[in-house]
């Protein structure tokens, strides 16, 4: 059977002129990058956005190193989640919905990188405030160890 025979499977032809094997075609396709930040309005996350476009986390993660709009349109869908969750946030601090507040704290934590921050810094202080609140915080410590140190 010869390589140009329209019976040749198409495997070994790619093999026999040397042509590289490409795998199966992508889903990609560049409107994808226009309706991407919709998919995160209702605050979804990627993992729900992957079953709707009926993709893994791995072409997602592809699709975004490879192609730049898509890039650009995870990095709005993102903002855009993030901006649902602190509505929801908003909304509750204002008692116009009612939320688990422990459940939004850690989703904040683990999706957006949210950490608790530190209310005052040494360079806040003056040398004896900063001394003496160190000193308050040892105490502190130590009291509740037993003192055992």
């Amino acid at each position: 059977m010869a390589v140009d025979d329209p019976e040749f499977p198409n495997t070994q032809k790619e093999k026999a002129v040397g042509a590289k094997w490409q795998g199966r075609p992508t889903k990609y396709e560049s409107r994808l990058a226009d309706v991407l930040p919709a998919l995160f309005l209702e605050g979804q996350s990627i993992a729900e956005v992957c079953v709707a476009l009926g993709i893994g986390r791995t072409t997602f993660y592809e699709w975004t190193n490879r192609h730049e709009a898509f890039r650009d349109a995870v990095e709005v869908g993102k903002l855009v989640s993030e901006a649902k969750w602190n509505q929801v946030g908003r909304e509750a601090a204002f008692g116009d919905r009612r939320i688990n507040v422990a459940a939004w704290i850690f989703n904040m934590k683990n999706r957006f990188g949210w950490t608790d921050r530190i209310v005052a810094k040494p360079d806040d202080l003056n040398p004896d405030e900063f001394a003496r609140r160190t000193m308050e915080a040892l105490e502190r410590m130590h009291s509740l160890d037993g003192g055992g140190g």
